[in-house]
């Protein structure tokens, strides 16, 4: 390779960065915070009209909630990848993260028809990590996992504290992910091939965000599944 042919690529790879950081700033600006009102006017709608035009302003405000979401997830994962993402390091009981994921998963269990539990020991060590980025990663995990699961599961996050290292699991009793899928899922955008989960609504951003998120803070995540039986999600974080 030439030194001009070499400049050339340097150059190139410059273009394509600054034409990323454009699209995220149109992504932030020019879509998100219209969606945010269209998010807060249908709910109103919602909440003060009746019959069919009720239910319209519940699916605008449903579907437009599903895409304010994908959006932040987006963010969030660009932040992580640029390097801009702030962790704010803290020392973090878990217990009180699990607890807290738990009662705020339960309008979402209960809509589902989905058990909720949890499983903790009556000590575990303190560690340092960032208390909300940690949270919104198990979060996700719970959700996820109501979601990929049948009627009257149990959905179940257990602490343990192992010698080095503190491990949050996840464990649903769900659809399960094929094998062939296992390498694929925390990849941007991947979507399961099972005929089981395809009208599940979801941006294959979840994971990633999940997974990015855990290992900005240095822990990592984990996944074991058997298809038809369910799956185990891991964070592990050392001490």
């Amino acid at each position: 390779m030439t030194k001009k042919s070499f400049l050339n690529d340097i150059t190139k790879i410059k273009e394509l960065e600054l034409l990323k950081s454009h699209l995220i700033s149109v992504v932030s600006h020019e879509l998100k915070n219209p969606m945010t009102s269209i998010l807060g006017f249908s709910e109103i709608l919602s909440k003060n009209l009746t019959g069919k035009m009720q239910n319209f302003a519940s699916i605008i405000n449903r579907e437009t909630e599903r895409l304010v979401r994908f959006l932040n997830t987006f963010l969030d994962i660009t932040r992580i990848e640029e390097g801009r993402q702030p962790v704010k390091l803290t020392q973090v009981n878990l217990k009180e993260i699990v607890d807290e994921v738990a009662n705020a998963s339960k309008p979402i269990a209960v809509m589902n028809r989905i058990n909720i539990q949890t499983d903790v020991p009556e000590y575990i060590d303190i560690i340092t990590i960032d208390r909300d980025l940690t949270k919104q990663c198990i979060f996700n995990l719970v959700e996820n996992a109501i979601k990929y699961s049948p009627q009257d599961r149990d959905v179940i996050t257990r602490l343990q504290d192992l010698n080095d290292i503190v491990r949050i699991d996840v464990i649903d009793h769900g659809y399960g992910i094929k094998e062939e899928d296992l390498g694929k899922i925390f990849d941007k955008f991947f979507r399961s091939s099972s005929e089981k989960t395809k009208n599940i609504k979801g941006s294959g951003l979840g994971l990633t965000f999940v997974k990015e998120a855990i290992e900005l803070q240095g822990g990592q995540l984990t996944v074991s599944s058997k298809y038809n039986e369910g799956s185990t999600f891991s964070i592990i974080f050392p001490k």
